[in-house]
């Protein structure tokens, strides 16, 4: 309750910011107090914590199912094996969860920069032109998205040091102008110069895990 509590008002607080906010200035004192408190982080590490809570109340309930069959005279036999069976079945496919290995292999391929020269030329212009650092990676896919992430240490993220890697779609280039092209590859050079693609793992990981008890629930 009280992380939902904290969440609205985190909430609140960040679309205010945002309709106040100058889209030109840089990140301001009071957009980076409020990113350092880094809710979602918490709220993400507070889950591997309940887990714990979790198996306890599913034990707990199974166990309390039980006792009330013996308490009323009345053993449905095939019930109470529906129930244990499934609270143990839900126990061990939780904790198996935690445990899967998830290929984190990048998507697309790594484009040199003998490939494409006056492209990497042009991703360097922009950084210029921004005051950042410049990409270090490219990762070209046949689809149509653009993103930009990081990968390295969480040290390395920290200190703005990890490798820096955008991810584009083939299939923007048809089409598109190079100077809007440019203004579209400057809003995600702010997301790495914001320090957007810094963090972020805890909540991810979270999610993969998540997803990952739910298809074993179903599977099993």
């Amino acid at each position: 309750m009280l992380l939902y509590i904290v969440g609205k008002v985190f909430s609140g607080v960040t679309l205010r910011m945002i309709e106040s906010a100058d889209p030109g200035s840089s990140l301001s004192s009071r957009e980076a107090l409020l990113r350092s408190c880094r809710l979602i982080t918490f709220a993400g590490s507070f889950y591997y914590v309940s887990l714990p809570l979790v198996v306890v109340i599913v034990l707990g309930l199974a166990a309390g199912i039980v006792y009330g069959f013996l308490m009323l005279g009345n053993i449905p036999v095939k019930l109470i094996a529906i129930v244990v069976i499934g609270a143990l079945v839900t126990v061990f496919k939780m904790v198996q969860s935690l445990f899967v290995h998830v290929d984190d292999t990048p998507p697309g391929r790594a484009l040199a920069r003998e490939e494409a020269p006056d492209f990497w030329n042009l991703t360097r212009d922009v950084a210029d032109k921004l005051g950042t650092r410049p990409l270090d990676q490219i990762r070209i896919t046949p689809g149509t998205e653009m993103a930009v992430y990081e990968r390295g240490t969480c040290k390395e993220r920290q200190q703005d040091r990890a490798e820096r890697t955008l991810l584009m779609g083939m299939g923007l280039l048809p089409g598109s102008q190079q100077n809007s092209f440019r203004a579209v590859l400057a809003h995600e050079y702010r997301h790495q110069s914001h320090r957007d693609t810094a963090g972020g793992d805890v909540a991810l990981r979270v999610n993969r895990d998540m997803m990952n008890f739910a298809i074993a629930l179903v599977a099993a």
